[in-house]
C-alpha cells in the first residue's frame, strides 16, 4: 500500500493560496474582509496551513510583524470555519500542522498494526491528548475528503476507509481524554467512512458502520439524549437490512440486542420486548456453533446471559410474570446446550446404528462448515458474501432438529435437552408443584435478584424482587463465605450458622414463605449462579414460620431450619426444565446397587458407609473398593443395570473448564463430567455422591447448573443426592446409612431432609448406640487394616464425636452439606 501525504495540494492550488495571503498582506489596514470574502473559494484548512507555513518564514526571516498578522488573520478564520477550542476558554496552541501530524501519525500506527489490539493506537492517543478534541474534527474532515478525492484506485480508498474505522473503533474506547470529545470525534470517524462504504458496494462493512454509529450515539454525551436514542435506534436498524438472521445470525443477534436496549431507555417497552425476542430466537439457534475459542465463547456467553437478563426486566416492566420466569428458564436451558450441544454426547436407549450414523454425519459437516465460515469471514472479500454458507449451515441443523425429534426424543427425551433450547410454558412449570408442592426459583439480575413463587394456587407466578442495597449484600456475604472456606475451614465452620443466619435475612426468606399456602408440604429450591453452593434447606427461619406450616404441633423446634418447616421435604432441582425430566422417569425398581468406595484408599469409613448399604441390596450388590475401583472396571460394568449408584469417593470441581470436573478413582484416574454424561442410568433411581465438595458448580458466568450432579441427572437418573463441602466421615456415614433405611418407604428428598434432621438431633447417648450396633460390621471391614491406620481413620473420629457432647452433629457443618435434587 502506498500511503499518500495527508495534505495533497496540487501546485496551482498551493499558488492561490500564496497569491491571497500576498494580497492580504499588502491591502489597507481594514480592506482584509472585502478580499476575504471575495474569495472565499480557498477558504479551507489547507489555507489555514499554508498561512501558518508562510508566518513561519516571516519570523525566521525577522519579520514579525507581518508574521504576527497573518496568524491573527488565520486565528479568526479558522473560529469563523468552526476550528474553535474544545474547552471554552481554554487555549489551545496546536497548529494546524500538528493536527495535521497527529492524524498522519495515527493512520500510519493502524495500518503498521492492521488487526492488532488497541495499545498501539492508545500509545499515540495518550501522548496527544492534548489534540483529541473537536478542534480534531475539521481536520479530520477535511484532510480526509481531499485525500480520498484525490485517489483513484477504488481499492486504495476503501484501505483507508478501513483504517479510518478501526480508529474511530478504538478512539470511541479510548478510556483517556475527554469521553465526551472522544466520540464526537469518533462519529464524525465513522461518517467519513461512510462516504465510502455503500449498502450496494460494501454492505457488509456499510452495516457493520451503521452499527458502529448507532453504539455512539447510543452512549453520546453532547446533544439531547432522546435525540441520540433516536439517532441510535436509527443507524441500528439500518444494520439490520444487512445482518439478517440467514446471512449473519451472530450479528443479527448482537444487533437486535443493542436495538432492545435502546427501545427500552426510550422507554418503548413493547418495541425493547419484541426486539429481544427476535434476538432470543436467534441466538438459541446458534447453540454451540461458535468455535473461536474460550474468551470469545465465554464473552459471548455473558452477552447472551445479559440479553436474557433484560428480558426478564422488561417482562416484568411489562407486568408479563408469566413470560418473566420462562425467559429465566429459557437462559438456563441455552447455556445447558452452550456447554455441550457440540460435544460427543450419544443418545441412550434402542436407537438404530441408521439413526446414530445420521447424527453423526451431520454434527460433523455443521462442524466443518462453520468452521469454514469462520476463516472465509476472516479472510472475506467485502465482494462476496457468505449467505450461501449460512443458509446451508441452517439448513443442516433443520435436519439435525427434524432428526432428534422425530427419531430419538422418543426414546431418549434427555438427549434432546442438550441438543436444542425447548422453552417450557409456566402451565407445565407449576404442574410441576402436583397438589403440595411449592418452587422457590431465583434469578439473579444486574443489580438486584428475584424469587420467582410458584404454587398449585397461582396462575401466574409470585415474583419478589430484592433491593440493590440487598444485591450488594448477597454478593458481600457470598465473597466473605467463600473466602473463609477457601482460607480457613475451621473459621469457616465456626462462623457457617452465622453466616447462614445472615443469608436468610439477606434472601428475606421469612417474608418469601409467607407467600405459600400452608398446606405444602413440599419445597423445591432452583438457585440461580453462585446460590447453588450454599445450603439453602438448612437456612434458619422464625418461629413465626415454622408455625405456618406446623399449625397443629404441639411443640416447636428451639432454632428451626428451613427444612423443619416441609414434612415432605426440601429439594432441589437445577431447573424447571431439568425437573420435568426427573418427575417424567418412572424408576418402579429399587433392587440393583452399584457401589465404589474409597478408591484412593485415604476415606476409610466410606468402605463402612457402602459395606452397609451393600447390607440392604445383597444379593444385587455390586462394590469396587480401592485399587478395584478403576475407570475401565466402572466403564466396563454393568452400571447401566443400576438401580441405585453410589460413589464413595472424592469429587474434584474445574470452575475454568466444568466438563473437565471428575471423580477421583484408583490409579490417579478421574470420570470426568463429559464421561458421567454419556453413562447409561436409565434404570437408575438414585445417584448418591458422598465425596467431597461433588456439588460445587461453576458461579462465574454461567446461568446453568453445570456440577456433577447435573451430569448425573442427565445421564438418566431422576434422583441425585451430593455434598457441597468436605464432609466430616463419622457424620457422613451415619447420614447415609440412616438415609438408605428411610429411602425404603420416603421420597429422596423427604429420606435425606429426615437423616438430616436425625443426626443433628443425635445425643451422645444415641451416638454410643448406633456405635454399638454398627461395630461387628467396623471390626469386619477393617479387620486388616494396620493398627496405626485404624487409630488414625477410624477411631479418632468416632473418640472425637464422643468428646463433642451433648450433641455431636448439632453444627450444620455436620449435616447441611448434603442436598437432594431431583425427585
Amino acid at each position: 500500500m502506498i500511503l499518500y501525504p495527508l495534505a495533497i495540494v496540487d501546485e496551482n492550488h498551493i499558488q492561490n493560496y500564496l497569491n491571497l495571503i500576498q494580497e492580504l498582506l499588502n491591502c489597507p489596514s481594514g480592506e482584509e474582509p472585502e478580499i476575504l470574502q471575495a474569495n472565499s473559494n480557498l477558504l479551507d484548512l489547507e489555507f489555514l496551513q499554508v498561512c501558518e507555513g508562510v508566518a513561519a518564514q516571516l519570523a525566521e526571516s525577522g519579520n514579525e510583524n507581518a508574521a504576527n498578522f497573518l496568524l491573527l488573520v488565520a486565528s479568526q478564520l479558522g473560529e469563523f470555519l468552526g476550528f474553535t477550542s474544545a474547552a471554552g476558554n481554554e487555549v489551545d496552541n496546536n497548529s494546524l500542522d500538528d493536527y495535521v501530524a497527529f492524524l498522519q501519525l495515527l493512520v500510519q500506527t493502524e495500518y503498521e498494526n492492521f488487526g492488532g489490539d488497541a495499545r498501539h493506537i492508545y500509545g499515540v492517543l495518550q501522548a496527544n491528548l492534548d489534540k483529541l478534541n473537536l478542534n480534531f474534527i475539521p481536520v479530520l474532515q477535511e484532510t480526509m475528503a481531499r485525500i480520498m478525492g484525490g485517489i483513484d484506485d477504488p481499492e486504495e480508498v476503501e484501505v483507508i476507509a478501513t483504517l479510518i474505522e478501526n480508529i474511530a473503533n478504538k478512539i470511541q474506547e479510548f478510556p483517556k481524554g475527554r469521553r465526551a470529545d472522544n466520540l464526537e470525534i469518533a462519529i464524525a470517524a465513522h461518517e467519513i467512512v461512510l462516504l465510502v462504504f455503500t449498502r450496494e458496494t460494501n454492505p457488509e462493512d456499510w452495516a457493520q458502520t451503521q452499527g458502529n454509529l448507532a453504539v455512539a450515539y447510543n452512549v453520546r454525551i453532547m446533544g439531547e439524549r432522546a435525540d441520540n436514542l433516536e439517532m441510535a435506534i436509527a443507524f441500528y436498524s439500518a444494520a439490520l437490512e444487512v445482518y439478517t438472521r440467514e446471512a449473519f445470525p451472530q450479528n443479527h443477534a448482537e444487533t437486535l440486542f443493542n436495538l432492545g436496549i435502546a427501545y427500552r431507555e426510550v422507554p418503548n417497552l413493547q418495541l425493547a420486548y419484541d426486539t429481544f425476542a427476535d434476538a432470543i430466537n436467534t441466538v438459541e439457534l446458534l447453540r454451540g456453533e461458535i468455535h473461536s475459542g474460550d474468551a470469545t465463547k465465554q464473552k459471548l456467553a455473558e452477552e447472551w446471559n445479559k440479553l436474557y437478563r433484560n428480558m426478564v426486566e422488561v417482562c416484568i416492566e411489562l407486568k408479563n410474570d408469566t413470560a418473566a420466569i420462562e425467559y429465566a428458564e429459557r437462559s438456563k436451558a441455552r447455556n445447558l446446550v452452550e456447554l455441550v450441544a457440540n460435544r460427543d454426547i450419544k443418545p441412550k436407549g434402542d436407537i438404530s446404528e441408521t439413526v446414530l450414523n445420521e447424527l453423526s454425519r451431520l454434527r460433523q459437516e455443521i462442524s466443518t462448515k462453520q468452521r469454514q465460515l469462520e476463516i472465509e469471514e476472516r479472510n472475506r472479500n467485502p465482494e462476496t458474501g457468505v449467505l450461501g454458507n449460512y443458509t446451508h449451515i441452517n439448513q443442516l441443523q433443520q435436519q439435525l432438529n427434524e432428526l432428534i425429534t422425530r427419531d430419538i426424543k422418543p426414546i431418549d427425551p434427555n438427549f434432546s435437552l442438550t441438543q436444542k433450547v425447548e422453552p417450557i410454558p409456566y402451565n407445565e412449570i407449576q404442574s410441576l408443584t402436583g397438589e403440595n408442592t411449592a418452587i422457590l426459583e431465583w434469578y439473579i439480575i444486574g443489580d438486584k435478584f428475584l424469587t420467582f413463587i410458584i404454587t398449585p394456587q397461582s396462575p401466574t407466578p409470585i415474583i419478589w424482587q430484592s433491593s440493590t442495597a440487598d444485591f450488594e449484600a448477597l454478593v458481600n456475604w457470598d465473597n466473605e463465605y467463600q473466602k473463609d472456606y477457601k482460607e480457613s475451614k475451621p473459621q469457616w465452620q465456626q462462623k457457617l450458622a452465622s453466616h447462614l443466619q445472615n443469608l436468610a435475612k439477606i434472601l428475606h426468606l421469612d417474608e418469601i414463605l409467607k407467600n405459600i399456602p400452608k398446606q405444602c408440604d413440599r419445597l423445591i429450591l432452583i438457585p440461580h449462579r453462585f446460590l447453588h453452593l450454599f445450603p439453602l434447606h438448612a437456612l434458619p427461619v422464625s418461629q413465626e414460620t415454622w408455625l405456618q406450616f406446623n399449625p397443629n404441633s404441639d411443640s416447636s423446634p428451639t432454632n428451626p431450619y428451613l427444612l423443619d418447616c416441609f414434612f415432605g421435604g426440601v429439594g432441589y432441582a437445577p431447573s424447571c426444565q431439568l425437573l420435568q425430566q426427573a418427575q417424567m422417569r418412572q424408576r418402579p425398581n429399587f433392587s440393583h446397587l452399584f457401589a465404589i468406595a474409597n478408591p484412593t484408599s485415604d476415606r476409610y469409613l466410606l468402605e463402612l458407609q457402602a459395606a452397609n448399604i451393600c447390607d440392604q441390596f445383597k444379593p444385587n450388590d455390586f462394590l469396587l473398593a480401592k485399587d478395584d475401583a478403576n475407570k475401565n472396571a466402572i466403564l466396563n460394568s454393568n452400571i447401566s443395570l443400576a438401580n441405585c449408584a453410589h460413589f464413595g469417593c472424592h469429587g474434584k470441581f474445574e470452575p475454568d473448564s466444568p466438563l473437565e470436573s471428575a471423580l477421583k478413582l484408583a490409579n490417579n484416574e478421574r470420570l470426568t463430567l463429559l464421561e458421567i454424561l454419556n453413562l447409561d442410568l436409565n434404570q437408575c433411581r438414585l445417584v448418591t455422591l458422598s465425596a467431597c465438595e461433588t456439588g460445587l458448580t461453576e458461579s462465574k458466568t454461567s446461568d446453568e447448573y453445570i456440577g456433577l450432579p447435573f451430569g448425573f441427572l442427565l445421564a438418566g437418573s431422576p434422583s441425585m443426592v451430593s455434598t457441597l463441602w468436605k464432609v466430616d466421615q463419622l457424620a457422613s456415614t451415619l447420614l447415609l446409612i440412616r438415609f438408605y433405611e428411610n429411602i425404603k418407604t420416603l421420597s429422596t428428598v423427604a429420606a435425606l431432609n429426615e437423616a438430616q434432621q436425625w443426626l443433628r438431633n443425635l445425643t451422645s447417648e444415641g451416638l454410643e448406640t448406633v456405635l454399638e450396633r454398627l461395630k461387628p460390621q467396623i471390626d469386619q471391614t477393617f479387620e486388616k487394616l494396620p493398627l496405626k491406620e485404624r487409630t488414625r481413620f477410624v477411631n479418632a473420629p468416632q473418640n472425637g464425636a464422643r468428646n463433642r457432647k451433648p450433641f455431636p452433629f448439632a453444627a450444620p457443618h455436620y449435616w447441611a452439606a448434603f442436598t437432594a435434587i431431583g425427585v
